[in-house]
């Protein structure tokens, strides 16, 4: 056993009850790794950079997408996040009538009003076809062309009379572009790819000698939701700001604060076999975390038919825990650490991993229904823990810890099965910790 320091594991986490804004003020000394798929890209450091500023949020949580081409709807909303305060003042109105289901509209509708875009033909901006490079080159011409003074505007050997010839040499002789190739071509009919744009912009403020705008950036959710009295919600019904719910169908309650105020209450349809084993999966409640992290929590598993006596739910499997699971490949990968009426010989905690598909557990006596469970990551490694009723120790489970084959982004959350037997169980999580990922809170490893 060893001692875990409860109250500096509290120092080091942060709020997810809100997804709190961040405002970044020195972007220039911006790095790390906010996105996962930018690693071995040339343009890491720009885009890491543009994420900074706020300028970006990337194509979902974890991802930039910087080989993805560019469309001329993303553009719109980069040019004028990037450079507002630089452009023509906005007049008249647009005359677009294919941009109405776009989310980037607005952005358009201001790209056009400014005189920056012209559309891509009569009555149409073509908000989801791909940016080419010279279109890139004219818009930011006319967007900055005001602002950056070129002397020595450059020609490229494939611009003789294209139609974007000058504009490109305006954008090589601002020093925004270095051409394609070798440098003696600007490929201006090829489409802008999402990374090339974030060098782009952040050579564009070096010409013009400013700092970017900085934009709230929205926290990741990698923190702490202490007594879930932050957000009262039906899950099953979706719309929870904090947490995303997998297979919620196969759930009869699945809310947080409406069945128990401050508490997580999952009770899984026992009729529906749904109990974590190879490819089945019940109810699942989870958030995406990066790295290495610490998960903690303190849960009741009872019976679904009278959980306030404190029963226990019927033999076979009816138990309720963490999933640690990675979807970044085919198969079903994850590992699960529960407790609950396991099998005929009782009352027990579980610890699962399932490797593409292939399932095997190890079961240890557990004598109350209620209980602490910490699941850590460490590198490879996972390790499960089962902490005293005083909140200072914790006994560390000996199984399955070598997880090699995990990504660096995995979905950790709670859940409940029903594998067999009656009556369900009723899984009542009273606080779920997280350790923000890479940072100070420590796996309390034995060895």
């Amino acid at each position: 056993m060893c001692r875990y320091d409860r109250m500096h594991a509290r120092s080091v986490v942060v709020a997810v009850a809100v997804f709190a804004a961040l405002l970044i003020p020195q972007v220039a000394d911006a790095s790390g790794g906010r996105f996962t798929d930018d690693d071995n890209s040339v343009f890491e450091s720009d885009i890491e950079w543009l994420a900074a500023t706020g300028i970006t949020r990337g194509c979902d949580t974890w991802s930039f997408c910087p080989d993805d081409p560019l469309t001329r709807a993303q553009f719109a909303t980069f040019i004028r996040r990037a450079f507002v305060d630089f452009a023509p003042e906005p007049s008249g109105e647009s005359t677009f009538d294919d941009i109405s289901q776009s989310v980037h509209s607005s952005d358009i509708e201001w790209l056009a009003t400014t005189g920056i875009t012209r559309g891509c033909s009569e009555g149409r901006f073509c908000p989801d076809s791909p940016l080419t490079r010279g279109e890139f080159a004219a818009f930011m011409r006319r967007t900055l062309g005001n602002d950056i003074d070129v002397t020595d505007s450059q020609s490229f050997e494939d611009t003789d009379g294209h139609v974007f010839a000058s504009d490109a040499g305006w954008l090589a002789g601002s020093g925004i572009t270095r051409g394609c190739g070798d440098g003696s071509d600007f490929c201006p009919d090829d489409t802008l790819a999402r990374g090339q744009m974030a060098a782009f912009t952040r050579r564009a403020f070096d010409a013009l000698g400013v700092d970017p705008p900085s934009y709230d950036v929205p926290e990741v959710p990698n923190g702490l939701d202490d007594d879930f009295e932050t957000e009262v919600v039906d899950l099953l019904s979706g719309d929870s700001e904090i947490w995303r719910v997998y297979n919620a169908e196969a759930a009869s309650i699945l809310d947080i604060g409406v069945t128990r105020p401050g508490s997580l209450v999952i009770v899984p349809r026992e009729e529906l076999h749904n109990g974590w084993y190879a490819d089945h999966k019940g109810p699942y409640v989870y958030q995406e975390v990066r790295g290495d992290f610490t998960m903690e929590i303190t849960l009741s598993v009872l019976s679904a038919t009278n959980p306030i006596a404190g029963s226990q739910p019927g033999p076979g499997y009816n138990s309720g825990g963490i999933v640690v699971r990675d979807v970044s490949r085919p198969g079903d990968n994850w590992v699960m650490y529960n407790m609950g009426n396991q099998d005929v010989t009782g009352y027990q905690r579980e610890v699962k991993t399932t490797v593409n598909s292939s399932s095997v557990l190890n079961l240890y006596a557990q004598a109350a229904t209620r209980h602490r469970l910490m699941v850590c990551r460490t590198g490879s490694e996972i390790h499960y823990f089962q902490g005293s009723a005083d909140g200072d120790e914790w006994t560390e489970e000996v199984s399955f810890h070598d997880r090699p084959d995990f990504g660096e982004t995995l979905q950790v959350g709670l859940v409940a099965t029903a594998w067999s037997g009656s009556p369900a169980p009723f899984v009542d999580v009273e606080l779920v910790a997280f350790g923000e990922p890479g940072h100070a809170v420590p796996c309390p490893i034995t060895n």
